[in-house]
Formats: structure tokens, sequence, C-alpha cells
């Protein structure tokens, strides 16, 4: 029996594409594409295995109603200062950014939760930097799912924001050190008060 994907074990775009995931929720299968009218060359496609996309189709549908009813609402909250005449600056600078996109901005949301996603993995298969888990991916995706993706950015190396320590000389005895304040002019206690000490005597 096939197991079920998650949703975290896929590759998804930020449309909800599904755009890279594990190579055993597919199966690679060839067609006969003609080719000059008398040789014939054979082209692969993946086809999903059904039983494994479940829970993700079912997730991915859940997370498109959830985001419908945002839009919905927000529509109404808009259509009501619109009808008050108390539209913000940033509603007239979304508004006019949708005239400039082609897009009414007075229109309803459109319901894409009964649309199953588009799955844009090509047969180009790989191996998972993170899990080193084969799976069919499009374009350059180095990742094999989501939470691959999101545990590569945790482990990422980052770069240093600490300066290097600058090292200044005794004012007292010359001696080279890293002051722990701006205005430090002494290596330690010692040579401060030595320094107060004399310049009280000369005084």
């Amino acid at each position: 029996m096939t197991r079920r994907l998650k949703l975290s074990e896929v590759r998804t775009s930020r449309r909800g594409a599904i755009v890279a995931a594990p190579a055993w929720a597919f199966v690679k299968k060839t067609r006969p594409v003609p080719d000059d009218g008398r040789l014939y060359r054979c082209s692969y496609f993946l086809e999903p295995v059904e039983s494994a996309w479940v829970d993700v189709l079912e997730s991915i549908r859940c997370h498109r109603e959830a985001e419908y009813e945002r839009k919905v609402k927000e529509h109404g909250e808009l259509m009501e200062r619109v009808r008050a005449g108390t539209l913000t600056d940033f509603d007239r600078w979304r508004m006019s950014l949708g005239s400039m996109l082609g897009e009414d901005p007075t229109a309803p949301p459109i319901r894409r939760s009964d649309r199953p996603p588009r799955f844009t993995v090509s047969d180009r298969r790989g191996s998972c930097v993170v899990c080193r888990q084969d799976y069919y991916g499009r374009g350059s995706t180095r990742y094999c799912s989501d939470g691959c993706f999101k545990e590569a950015r945790r482990n990422r190396p980052r770069p240093s924001r600490a300066k290097d320590p600058v090292q200044v000389a005794c004012v007292r005895c010359g001696v080279c050190f890293v002051p722990t304040r701006k205005d430090a002019r002494y290596c330690s206690v010692r040579c401060r008060v030595a320094a107060h000490r004399t310049k009280e005597s000369n005084a």
C-alpha cells in the first residue's frame, strides 16, 4: 500500500502549483510521438499516484478556501469604505495598481478551491541536497519538499556582523589591548590608578 504524502513533503510555488515531490509518488510512463510521419520516438511523462496525493490535494483545497474567505472579507470591507467615502491612501494605491494591471479592483474574488493544483513537475530526476531522497522537480529545484527547503534556510551559514577587534595602546605602559569601551585609555585598573596618582602628585 502506497503511503500518503503530507503537504510539507512536496515543494509548491507561491500560486499553489506543485513543482517537486518524491519520486515514489509518480509513475514514469512513455508515449509514442510521431516523427516525420514514419518513425516514432518515445516521450516521457509523469503520472501522479492518486492514493499518495489525497491528503496533499485536500490540504491545498482547504488552504485555498481559507484564502478565498479572507479575500471575500477584505473585499466587503473595501466596498463599505467605498460607499462611505472613507478610503485610505493604501486603498487608493491598491485600486490604482489594480487598474494599471488591467484588473477591476471592485470585482469580487474568484473561488479557486474547486480547481485542482497544477503539476509543473518535469521528468528531471535529482537527489535532494538535504535528505538525499530522489525526487522529480522543475527547473533548478534542489529540494524535494518545502520542509527540506526550510531546513536548508535554517542551517545556512550567515555572515557575522561583528566587527574585528581594534587594539589600542595603553597611555601609561604602552601595551596593546582590546578596549571594552570606546573611551578606554588604560589596559588595566593598575595603570589607571597609577596614572591618576602621578597626575595628583604633579599637581
